[in-house]
């Protein structure tokens, strides 16, 4: 995994982090020394909705770090397919050679 942005760094959140259900699950967990948070915000129109998962997780300590990570979704209230989608990770502390070491040790 190179970076922050590749798609494998987020299948690998998925796995890692990402709870699987998002409708009933925790906002707030322990996972391997990470502490992590989970914010939704959403709006549902007539015409269109939207929601915006935001991620945090910190790992204090030595070689600690913290990060963001944001995911996006539109839709159109009569479709259940999404218009458009974005990720992203930001690295708001710490070492990203830290950060990567950890979710690479979440795969094994």
């Amino acid at each position: 995994m190179k970076s922050l942005a590749s798609t494998a760094f987020f299948r690998l959140f998925d796995r890692a982090v990402r709870p699987a259900n998002l409708l009933n699950a925790e906002t707030k967990w322990l996972k391997d020394g990470v502490e992590w948070t989970h914010v939704r915000h959403s709006f549902r129109g007539v015409e269109h909705g939207f929601s915006v998962d935001v991620y945090t997780g910190t790992k204090p300590g030595k070689h600690g770090w913290s990060m963001m990570v944001v995911r996006e979704g539109w839709w159109l209230t009569r479709k259940q397919d999404p218009v458009r989608t974005s990720q992203w990770a930001h690295l708001v502390t710490g070492s990203r050679a830290d950060a990567m070491a950890w979710f690479e040790a979440q795969q094994e």
